[in-house]
Parts: structure tokens; sequence; C-alpha cells
């Protein structure tokens, strides 16, 4: 990118962080570490399975209503007094996951698989560099695991690990009626391709 395009980035960038949707996003980051939390407990599950799959993608979603959020949350979590704790994280903080959910619920996954899936998102808590986080994506691509897709798997890793994994653009897009695509994606994109 040369350097035209670069401040051009820059400035809309410094734009974006004065807009309101921006103090929005600030105030929600304060979700991902105790959904991060969430994620590490399920995963404590032997054997993991299909429900708390689904478990994740209900609690972690937008539009979660605190009773399914609590359903959920004792379902993955059998330790009542963590759950418990979690959960009056997530009443204080007053704040939902970033994304809708792209699909309802896991459903027919093997063991295999659901270990797979397993121990691809406990090695996301260990990744450490970019390289790492591209590596460990395309692994689970590679095994084309029904159901857990980029647009599945890209909430929980952000959660799990913010610095190294991005929401997945196109489950972005659709926020605020495509207010982030007008004012924020379609310009950068047109700075970035000229």
């Amino acid at each position: 990118m040369n350097e035209s395009k670069l401040n051009q980035f820059k400035e809309l960038y410094e734009q974006y962080k004065l807009s309101p949707f921006y103090k929005e996003r600030v105030e929600q980051f304060a979700i991902v570490p105790v959904l991060k939390e969430i994620i590490r407990e399920t995963l404590t599950n032997n054997p993991l399975t299909n429900s708390h799959l689904t478990g994740l993608i209900q609690m972690l979603k937008f539009n979660c209503s605190t009773d399914s959020f609590n359903q959920y949350l004792e379902q993955n979590i059998p330790n009542k007094a963590r759950a418990a704790e979690l959960s009056e994280q997530m009443k204080q903080i007053n704040q939902k996951g970033y994304t809708n959910a792209g699909k309802a619920a896991i459903n027919n996954l093997s063991e295999a698989q659901l270990n797979e899936v397993k121990t691809f998102l406990q090695n996301a808590f260990s990744i450490s560099t970019v390289d790492e986080a591209v590596t460990l994506c395309a692994e689970i691509d590679a095994k084309d695991i029904p159901e857990v897709k980029k647009g599945i798997y890209s909430p929980w890793l952000y959660y799990i690990n913010p610095q190294y994994f991005q929401l997945s653009i196109t489950l972005m897009i659709n926020l605020r009626n495509g207010l982030v695509y007008r004012e924020i994606i379609h310009p950068a994109s047109k700075i970035l391709m000229n």
C-alpha cells in the first residue's frame, strides 16, 4: 500500500473512532474476558457434545435473552457456583455478543469430530502469532467438519484470543443496517483498491 492510501486509511479510522458505533464497541468489549471463560469452562466437559456447541452458539449471540443465556450456561458449565459467577458478571456488564447466530444448533457431529473441535478451540487459547492463527484455522477448515465453519467458529476464536482472531467480516456487515459497511468498510475498500 502506498503512503497516500495508508494516510487516507488512517484518517478514515480516526473518523470512525469518533463515531457512536465505535464507542458502543469499546463498551461491548467488556464481555470478551467473560465469554472467554465460558468457552474455557465449556471445554472442560468430557465428552464435549453437540449440545455444548449449541450452547456456545446460543449464549454468545447478540440477541440472546437472559433466560436463554442462563439455561445454556447451566448446561455447559456443570459447576453451579462458577456458572452463577459468570452469569453475574454478564449481568453487571449488561452487553451481548457481537454477532447473530449463523445457525441455531450443532447436530450430528461424531465423537471424533467433536474432539477435533475441542482440540481446535483449546489450541486457540495458546496462539501467540498471526501465522499460528492462520495455520490453526486452515487446519480445521481442511478437516471439513460439517456445521463448524468460519461463520460459526469465528466469534468463538475472537472471544478466546481477540489479538489474533477477528470476527468474520461477513458477520459484521449486517450490523446497524449497513452502517459499518456504508461508513467504514466501503470507503476503506475504495482507498485500498485504487
